[in-house]
């Protein structure tokens, strides 16, 4: 190995272990987060509060629904249902504007300014319309950089800023400069805009049925996309109530100062849902709306009840005792139960989301979710399938919500970074559990849906994808490296967007430098990149433990193992991120709990299983007689070696039942197509 190589090895070990490091300090705060919280909810004559947030109706409530009331009850999961349409007279704690000096929960100040007046009408620049120059008395309140929601504007566009944000760019003796972001292309140097005030911000505020494809949110006017018009909290009274119709996801919140620890400006978020009066009339026999999972809170269609508790499936779940991980510490089943109580909503379709994740509910960014604490627990021979129920009932309803974004129009998001990470999982234990086909419809139409066969002639791939293609950022940032990915990484660079020879120019992600192309050696090799399935020309064989690559992998190995427990790799319909994950362990990347127990769950890459599973005699053919054997070896009338054993456990349980040779003869006579082990 030369000198350079040497060096790069060295800065690749040196960048995982601060990255290491890094992690484990947001594990702490995640650590110290997570602790049980009692008192989770009160209800009384006309009002529910749950964690801190409660709704107050203009009459009674009652769980028979009487004359004169809305009738109510809690989904399993804890959270509330009231028959409307309702009519909502307060909400607490109320939306508002900051003062100067008000403080949230954690007694830490808000960047509130006293508020500034504006004189006359305001004049729009028509430099993209980003602009506007504000002549006010007094200036001295004011500092470039900081931001101003704006309030109580007159003239014929007034209603275009309300509630907008914009920050202060440049300040004189008389006016002072407002910059919008994004642009404000409703806005021109025509509109009728006049006087107003500028100061603080606003908070607690709520949302009916927040669309999957939107990039904007209603809760607070200091994160990225506030829109005001969204937020149905502002100005609700008992003479002018909100109210909220039938199927209706009302998702309401407080607010927060972010800080190093969390960038999160939301402190709580509940969910309030709204049905009509046969929400629950279509139950089966025995079930009851306490039985309920809360319908995904995204959209405008149905909030159909369709899952129930006394149909859930956990017999999925594996039986593997905790590992000790060294940090962070173990997992509990009070920890992780208490972790997945309150909803994990997402707010925002970028990483501006992680300015808005509550706080108090969930970890602010994706890669801090991709932990899979609550799964390895879920899989734990340490605590009973009674004791995981109310763990499996939070984890599975959090992957109803993330399956909610498919069903009303997403089709995910597109990789970017490690802000997506960790949101498979969640949905394969919701699909598993319930054994729920439109799940496993969309995973159908991911991962190696990309190189599927295009309706004219040829295949698509990456960066040039199917129409219908869904989104799980796991599955596009890993792939087989090909001649193509070969070719475009020694396509020289000569400006974004440019194509020579035929296919885009490499523009490599300069956050993974040194960047290396990749080489023809490299062919067939299991491989992360940062976009790869949208922009290919991204990619690079960049050093193993640098910047995404580092921070999105090092949480696959507990994630792959998870799934392989679970007995789905078939489901996930993309067998590089299985392979990149073993390819990754290489690297340093193991974790304790994957190395007790991956060798449990077929091949590890770059090995290939040279077991044909069912081919219990080893003559290379599935036969009744290997169906014979099985069944004799279950009752102790033959003893199986080594290798015939895991050619005849073909259900994947890791031991040889009556179940196995039954599947044996099914495959014999065309029954099954593949064995439940081969996923």
């Amino acid at each position: 190995m030369n000198n350079d190589n040497v060096i790069r090895v060295l800065d690749c070990q040196a960048t995982r272990h601060i990255r290491r490091n890094l992690s484990l300090c947001a594990m702490v705060a995640l650590c110290f987060f997570f602790l049980p919280q009692l008192a989770p909810a009160a209800v009384g004559p006309n009002w529910i509060e749950q964690f801190g947030i409660t709704w107050t109706f203009d009459k009674n409530i009652s769980t028979d629904g009487a004359t004169g009331t809305y009738q109510y009850g809690q989904f399993v999961n804890g959270d509330y249902w009231v028959i409307g349409p309702a009519n909502i007279i307060s909400i607490n704690p109320p939306c508002h504007i900051t003062i100067a000096g008000e403080k949230d929960e954690a007694g830490v100040a808000y960047n509130s300014y006293p508020n500034v007046t504006g004189n006359g009408a305001w004049t729009i620049a028509d430099d993209w319309y980003r602009h506007t120059t504000i002549y006010t008395s007094d200036t001295s309140k004011l500092t470039v950089g900081q931001t101003l929601l704006i309030n109580g504007t007159t003239g014929a566009d007034s209603s275009k800023v309300n509630g907008y944000t914009g920050t202060v760019t440049t300040i004189y003796a008389d006016r002072f400069v407002l910059d919008f972001y994004p642009e404000r292309w409703d806005l021109t140097s025509s509109s009728v805009i006049s006087g107003g005030t500028f100061g603080g911000i606003i908070i607690n505020g709520s949302e009916i049925n927040p669309l999957s494809t939107d990039a904007i949110q209603a809760y607070t006017s200091v994160s990225f996309g506030y829109t005001h018009s969204k937020n149905v909290a502002w100005g609700v009274s008992a003479l002018k109530p909100l109210v909220v119709p039938v199927n209706s996801s009302l998702i309401s919140t407080t607010g927060r100062v972010g800080d190093a620890a969390s960038r999160s400006n939301v402190y709580r978020a509940q969910i309030l849902t709204v049905l009509p009066s046969n929400a629950f009339s279509g139950l089966p026999n025995g079930v009851t709306p306490a039985d309920c999972f809360r319908p995904h809170y995204f959209g405008t269609g149905l909030k159909k009840v369709l899952h129930y508790k006394t149909e859930m499936d956990n017999s999925f779940l594996g039986n593997l005792a905790l590992v000790d991980e060294g940090w962070p510490p173990k997992p509990t089943l009070a920890a992780m139960t208490d972790q997945f109580a309150r909803p994990w909503v997402r707010m925002g379709m970028s990483f501006e989301s992680r300015f808005i994740h509550p706080y108090n509910n969930m970890p602010d960014y994706y890669f801090q979710m991709a932990t899979n604490d609550g799964a390895k627990v879920l899989n734990s021979s340490d605590y009973t399938l009674a004791q995981k129920q109310p763990l499996l009932i939070g984890y599975v309803q959090l992957g109803i919500d993330l399956f909610g974004q498919y069903v009303e129009g997403s089709h995910g998001n597109p990789p970017d970074g490690g802000i997506y990470t960790g949101l498979m999982l969640p949905m394969l234990a919701f699909g598993r559990a319930f054994n729920y086909q439109p799940v496993w419809d969309m995973f159908t139409k991911a991962g190696d849906y990309r190189y599927s066969a295009k309706p004219g002639g040829g295949n698509y791939s990456d960066g040039d994808l199917p129409p219908d293609y869904n989104f799980i950022q796991e599955l596009d940032q890993t792939f087989y490296v090909t001649q193509r990915d070969v070719d475009i990484s020694n396509n020289l660079f000569r400006g974004v967007g440019e194509y020579l020879h035929g296919m885009p120019t490499w523009n490599p992600d300069t956050r993974t430098a040194p960047n290396d192309p990749y080489t023809v050696d490299m062919i067939g090799t299991p491989e992360w990149a940062i976009r790869q399935s949208t922009d290919p020309s991204q990619s690079d064989a960049s050093c193993p433990q640098s910047n995404y690559r580092s921070l999105n992998s090092e949480h696959y190995p507990n994630m792959q193992l998870m799934v392989l427990v679970w007995g789905l790799k078939g489901k996930v319909n993309h067998n590089a991120w299985f392979d990149y994950t073993d390819r990754w362990v290489t690297y340093g990347g193991a974790t304790n709990t994957w190395t007790a127990y991956r060798h449990l769950y077929g091949p590890i890459w770059p090995e290939k299983s040279s077991i044909l599973y069912g081919d219990v005699s080893g003559d290379g053919q599935i036969s009744a007689y290997d169906a014979a054997l099985t069944a004799q070896a279950v009752v102790g009338l033959a003893t199986l070696t080594a290798d015939q054993a895991k050619a005849a456990d073909v259900s994947g349980d890791k031991q040889i039942t009556a179940y196995d040779a039954a599947l044996i003869a099914q495959k014999v006579v065309g029954l099954i197509a593949k064995f439940p082990v081969e996923g």
